[in-house]
């Protein structure tokens, strides 16, 4: 993340059920209206973020079980078309995520 221009990056590895209260003091240290990326899915059970997106890939086998994850409101993006395009169609304008 820090190589594709994030100013910092953190890692947290917690339990599901401490997740929240970690989340809740690590948010204390950002400033409000910064742009946060998070991978976690996780921790989409817990907040509802300016924008939620799932990747999918026909190449990289990573599949997990995201049933419960992709009832929840999202954008569903393809790897090989982001790396194809070499864009992602995504923005952070005045404290705020938009899909383009």
């Amino acid at each position: 993340m820090l190589r594709a221009g994030a100013a910092k990056v953190l890692f947290a590895k917690v339990w599901d059920d401490q997740l929240l209260n970690v989340f809740n003091e690590i948010i204390k240290d950002i400033p409000e209206g910064s742009p946060i990326i998070c991978e976690s899915p996780a921790l989409r059970y817990f907040i509802e973020p300016g924008l939620f997106i799932i990747m999918t890939s026909e190449t990289v086998n990573k599949q997990k079980n995201i049933n419960n994850l992709q009832r929840l409101h999202h954008v569903m993006l393809k790897y090989e078309d982001i790396k194809e395009n070499n864009f992602l169609p995504i923005a952070f304008k005045d404290g705020k995520w938009f899909y383009k």
